[in-house]
């Protein structure tokens, strides 16, 4: 493989850090299957519920139940589901501030204006 020139003026731990092509594919690779949930029918989860709990314990992943083909149900573990309502809390809080901070600004600025206009006789 021939480098350009002007990347053979890079350092060498830049080089050797610089990943190829199908690095790239399999880290998305890995990542895309770490964020698909594993879909599994009502009637073959009610079949094989223990096992079916202790796969989505393992992989910490969700699960799809369907039926007649069309999502139902997802199936969650205990750690993932205390980790959602624990970010779903933190971004309440935050949107909750926001909402604070805008109304403190806006309160601000109508009274900034009020004593403005009195000032200019407007």
């Amino acid at each position: 493989m021939s480098f350009p020139p002007a990347f053979l003026s890079v350092p060498n731990f830049v080089q050797k850090n610089v990943r190829s092509d199908v690095q790239i594919v399999e880290a998305a690779a890995e990542t895309v299957g770490r964020l698909v949930p594993d879909v599994c029918p009502m009637t073959e989860f009610r079949a094989n519920a223990a096992r079916m709990v202790a796969r989505i314990r393992a992989t910490n992943q969700p699960m799809i139940l369907t039926q007649h083909g069309r999502a139902a149900a997802v199936v969650i573990g205990v750690d993932a589901y205390n980790a959602l309502v624990e970010e779903f809390a933190i971004l309440r809080d935050v949107r909750d501030a926001e909402d604070t901070a805008a109304a403190r600004t806006l309160s601000a600025q109508t009274s900034v204006e009020t004593r403005l206009r009195a000032i200019h006789g407007r």
